[in-house]
């Protein structure tokens, strides 16, 4: 009778156990998303993001040098540049890229967008899908000792 009763106090504790290692686990889950979650940390910090702006664009923006020379006041060199493009467009040479460059400009930039989309989209549906199995898994288990533990 003895051995009976530690066979059911041992059930008992590895229920509790299991119960504790699930509500330990769900909590660490809440933790992780909080921690992965910007949004609340710019909420409760904002200056710190603030500032963590400032000083990236400060890191970012080139600066001037301050010892550039001073524009030039000769028209000289601007003559010959507007010259050599007069030239140019009397000999029938075009600087703009025309309608044909600019819609193959824009249709590969469609094409771009389109791709990241549909990549995004099935990277998505990828991560739900492994998600849901992922839970189905789990619960299949859960289940699993829940019954055990009744029997």
């Amino acid at each position: 009778m003895n051995r009976a009763l530690n066979a059911d106090q041992i059930q008992r504790e590895l229920a509790e156990l299991r119960a504790s290692l699930s509500f330990e686990a769900q909590s660490a889950a809440a933790d992780a998303r909080t921690l992965a979650d910007w949004q609340y940390h710019y909420r409760s910090h904002p200056w710190v993001w603030c500032g963590a702006g400032i000083v990236l664009g400060w890191a970012v923006v080139p600066w001037r040098s301050k010892g550039a020379a001073p524009a030039s006041r000769d028209p000289e060199p601007m003559r010959k540049v507007v010259e050599s493009a007069a030239d140019g467009a009397q000999k029938g040479v075009s600087v703009k890229p025309g309608m044909l460059g600019t819609a193959a400009g824009l249709l590969a930039s469609f094409v771009a967008k389109q791709s990241m989309a549909y990549m995004t989209q099935k990277g998505k549906d990828y991560l739900e899908k492994r998600v849901d199995e992922y839970r189905a898994a789990a619960g299949g288990r859960a289940h699993g000792h829940q019954q055990e533990v009744n029997s």
